[in-house]
């Protein structure tokens, strides 16, 4: 019976082991992954990835996502979504976060980087930069 109890503790581990990341939130199945910034997550095909970035909407930046392989990870909702705090009626310059969520299609490797931006200034550097690496095993 114990090498019992120890042969299930050691398959849990395994298991958690498997879907966690560097620093990644952990999830209970069907749970989205909080992606790690500047660092690497990795999924299993049919999780869900979740990042959600600062922002505020009404200083005119706004974070957009540079092309990544659509064959790792799939869009799902919310996508570049901005969620901002309770806040009275017309209140302007509220700070809130901009969501996505991406779902694991296939084994690979692909990095999802974000630039936050006035999308009519075309040509000059984001203010900010956010970089995902995303394995699929």
């Amino acid at each position: 019976m114990s090498m019992m109890r120890t042969a299930a503790a050691a398959a849990g581990l395994l298991a958690l082991a498997a879907c966690q990341t560097s620093g990644a939130t952990p999830s209970a199945a069907g749970d989205p992954v909080v992606a790690v910034r500047d660092g690497q997550t990795t999924l299993r095909p049919g999780q869900t990835v979740a990042i959600a970035l600062p922002s505020n909407g009404s200083t005119g930046y706004a974070w957009s996502l540079a092309d990544f392989d659509e064959t790792v990870l799939m869009r799902s909702e919310p996508f570049g979504q901005e969620i901002t705090g309770a806040h009275p009626a017309g209140m302007v310059g509220v700070p809130g976060q901009t969501h996505w969520r991406l779902v694991a299609l296939a084994p690979g490797q692909t990095t999802l980087i974000f630039n936050y931006a006035r999308p009519w200034e075309a040509g000059s550097p984001a203010a900010e930069t956010a970089r995902f690496a995303i394995t699929v095993r």
